[in-house]
């Protein structure tokens, strides 16, 4: 059977519907099933674009998401539309041209969060090395029309990605640190018997758990979260970033530091202009005063001890125009 014109390498085949998607290195087919016994309806949907590697494709049920060589889209059958484009614009042209058959994308169901774990230009290592780092899709989270997916980028050495389910119930009697220290609830699911855990493989042959503690068999770990970089007005003229409202949660750690990059170029270099220090317990503002100037701004928060849990869903900032050009 021919699905193509030419030679169009096919690299992977998704169901959405009742038809299959069959994604080529330059094109994207879609294939019904009309009689037996191998009777198939073949048209193209999308010409002259395609994902960059068998595992760029996410299949979340009613449409796919997918990595071309210049950005990211979603398909649903019919046409395609840009997605995440604050960060996958800028993360492709980093991207390793001869490591592009090494990206991985896992579902976390549980966080709501899609893993693009991507090999850049910039990893430690030799050409055959896999990824370090993932960029991260919130996909969950509620933005208004014409808004972005929320997104942030994170150290994540994976070469292989998978789940596992717990076989028994955890009981407190098996939990060794205080309860208070966990990043749990007592009524949280993550005890119950089914609880599926998302794993991923290193190139050193470890396996590792997401979302649990923040160390490396018993190394501790600086967590922290980075996110895209936005106008602070509209890009042109410069904005006064007055106050930030991070949207947190206390697991473990007392409180977080909030750091402000600038640039005045939407691709430029990054400037850190202030570190500020927000309690997580609420006890002081549930927001932190900046008096910082930008065009273009970038935060991440970070926590200042290690070994410490926490959840953050977001955040609120407000600015005003400065009046500079």
């Amino acid at each position: 059977m021919s699905a193509t014109d030419g030679i169009d390498a096919l690299l992977e085949l998704h169901a959405l519907g009742d038809v299959l998607v069959a994604y080529h290195e330059r094109s994207i087919n879609l294939l019904q099933f009309v009689g037996v016994p191998f009777i198939f309806v073949v048209r193209t949907a999308i010409p002259s674009l395609g994902p960059i590697a068998p595992g760029a494709i996410v299949n979340f049920g009613d449409f796919h998401e997918f990595l071309a060589s210049e950005a990211a889209y979603e398909f649903n059958g019919v046409g395609i539309e840009e997605v995440g484009p604050q960060v996958f614009r800028e993360a492709l042209r980093s991207i390793s041209p001869n490591r592009s058959s090494r990206v991985i994308t896992h579902i976390d169901e549980e966080e709501g969060e899609t893993h693009w774990i991507v090999p850049l230009t910039t990893d430690p290592g030799d050409e055959d090395s896999g990824p370090q780092t993932s960029f991260v899709e919130h996909y969950l989270e509620e933005v208004p029309p014409n808004r972005d997916t929320p997104m942030t980028i994170r150290d994540l050495p994976a070469t292989a990605t998978g789940y596992f389910e717990r076989s028994e119930a955890l009981t407190f009697n098996l939990v060794t640190q205080s309860f208070e220290s966990t990043a749990f609830r007592w009524d949280d699911r993550f005890f119950d018997a089914a609880f599926p855990f998302n794993v991923f493989g290193d190139e050193d042959g470890n396996v590792w758990m997401l979302s649990t503690s923040s160390n490396q068999n018993g190394v501790k770990l600086q967590s922290y979260a980075r996110f895209h970089r936005f106008a602070l007005v509209d890009g042109r003229n410069k904005g006064h970033l007055q106050r930030i409202e991070p949207y947190c949660d206390k697991r473990t750690t007392p409180d977080l530091s909030v750091r402000i990059y600038t640039s005045d170029f939407l691709e430029g270099d990054l400037t850190l202009k202030e570190t500020l220090t927000f309690t997580i317990d609420h006890s002081g503002n549930r927001y932190v005063s900046a008096r910082t100037i930008g065009r273009f701004v970038e935060l991440e928060f970070i926590t200042n001890v290690l070994d410490a849990s926490w959840s953050l869903d977001g955040y609120g900032i407000e600015g005003i125009a400065a009046g500079l050009r």
